[in-house]
């Protein structure tokens, strides 16, 4: 599907030109359009696509008061998940067109990361998943690096 607003998006589920449309929550509870949601994906069994729900702010590298300032509103938990995410799909050459889907969250301590790759039309998918025992953001990122690996090792070249 190409980019378009939601409203455009919402027309075309409803019209049958398409038969269903992937929206966000937040997205439409923003716009007063909650009502068209007809079902929520759990991430237990529908990963999300890499970053999803995170807020990123950029900063110049070494500006000191910059940076004190926004660690005050850093998530740690956030922190780590994304280093394991973004790693994943770097090792994977991931990009917003790629069909690869990955989430980490904190849980009891350690890192639960799952994630998954479908070939292009959907007819085969790879999932993995590891936790991580007492993580650091250096550790969530070699997590999700290794698994990228891990799949690049098993997966068609191709896809």
């Amino acid at each position: 599907m190409r980019r378009g607003n939601v409203q455009t998006r919402l027309d075309k589920a409803a019209n049958g030109t398409i038969d269903a449309v992937v929206l966000a929550m937040a997205g439409l509870n923003r716009l007063g359009l909650a009502e068209h949601a007809t079902e929520a994906l759990d991430p237990e069994s529908f990963t999300p696509a890499v970053g999803q729900g995170a807020i990123a702010l950029v900063a110049r590298d070494g500006d000191a008061r910059i940076l004190s300032l926004t660690s005050a509103i850093a998530h740690r938990e956030t922190g780590l998940a994304l280093a394991a995410e973004r790693a994943f799909l770097g090792v994977l050459d991931g990009s917003c067109r790629t069909p690869i889907g990955g989430s980490a969250r904190l849980v009891d301590g350690g890192l639960l990361f799952a994630g998954i790759v479908l070939a292009p039309d959907g007819s085969r998918a790879w999932t993995r998943a590891a936790r991580l025992p007492a993580p650091t953001e250096a550790k969530a990122a070699e997590l999700g690096a290794s698994l990228g690996r891990e799949w690049r090792a098993e997966i068609p070249a191709g896809l």
